[in-house]
Parts: C-alpha cells; sequence; structure tokens
C-alpha cells in the first residue's frame, strides 16, 4: 500500500477497551482498499509477541505514513472513537473523506440504532452476520482476550463493512 497508494481506504481499530479517554489504547488495525480484503495489522507487541522491536518499529513507521498521508483518503464508521485511539499512540489521522456513522444520519435520522452492524443489516446485507460468532460469545470490552483467528475474521470484517457501506 506504501509504494502503490489507494485512493481511499476504509480503516478500523480495535482496542484494549471502549473508552479512548482512560488511556486505553488499540492493539489491531484493519484496512480495506477494495472490497473482500481486508489487512490486518498488529498495533502492540503484548498481543503479537513474536514481532522484533525492528519489525515493530517499522510497522508502526509505515502504519503512521499511511494514516498521516492527506492524499490518501480515509473512511470510518464513528471516527472520533478511532482517531482518538489512534492519537492515544502517536498517530493523527489525516485525510478523512468520510464517516459512514453521520452518513447514516443523513440518510434516515429516524434509524434507532446507527451502528456498524445496524447499518450494514440494512445497507450491505449480503456482509449481515459476519460478526455474529464474536458478538454472541465475546466481551468487546475485552477484546486482547479473544482468541486471534475469531478476531482477526471479525476485524478484517469491520474495515471491510465500513468501505461497502460508504460505496452503497
Amino acid at each position: 500500500l506504501l509504494d502503490n497508494r489507494p485512493e481511499r481506504i476504509a480503516i478500523d481499530t480495535e482496542g484494549t477497551g471502549l473508552e479512548w479517554i482512560r488511556g486505553h489504547y488499540p492493539f489491531l488495525l484493519q484496512i480495506s482498499y477494495k472490497e473482500g480484503e481486508s489487512l490486518c495489522i498488529p498495533l502492540c507487541r503484548v498481543f503479537w509477541p513474536e514481532y522484533t522491536d525492528e519489525e515493530y518499529t517499522k510497522i508502526m513507521a509505515q502504519v503512521k505514513d499511511l494514516l498521516e498521508d492527506e492524499t490518501v483518503k480515509k473512511v470510518l464508521h464513528n471516527s472520533k472513537f478511532d482517531m482518538h485511539m489512534l492519537r492515544n499512540i502517536g498517530i493523527n489521522v489525516r485525510g478523512v473523506d468520510h464517516d459512514t456513522i453521520l452518513l447514516a444520519y443523513v440518510v434516515d435520522e429516524n434509524m434507532q440504532s446507527k451502528s456498524l452492524d445496524d447499518c450494514v443489516i440494512r445497507w450491505v446485507p449480503e456482509m449481515a452476520g459476519y460478526s455474529n460468532e464474536l458478538q454472541t460469545q465475546y466481551n468487546k470490552s475485552r477484546m486482547m482476550d479473544i482468541p486471534r483467528d475469531i478476531l482477526l475474521r471479525y476485524s478484517g470484517g469491520d474495515s471491510d463493512a465500513t468501505l461497502r457501506l460508504f460505496n452503497k
């Protein structure tokens, strides 16, 4: 992605908790640049101890470079949360183009919930249920406790769903 930067990416984070203001931080970043594909990038050595200091430093520099590049448009769902979480680790997201939660308000301000799941059910029904396994079996406020294979399927789905939702 750094060598051939896409025009637009959808991003999402998974964090150590649901309250960015209480010092929680992201440990996983998901990026989708085309529908059906997602990159899940580790942001925390505690969750990915197999990375060396050198590898982790390189990953963080690459993530910062991409997310702070204003020429690459970013799409998020509830951007304030992810932007604050990323700011907690020194990444200031630039080039935010759209927030799909705000677009949902524009389309239907009377919709009760504008969660990513609810928006996907309504506007991207082919992806409805992608998060069911995680939602029914695990506590989302303790994401680091979720087995990695389940977490990666769910997380990659979040950025893919955000991109598809934006495209709709």
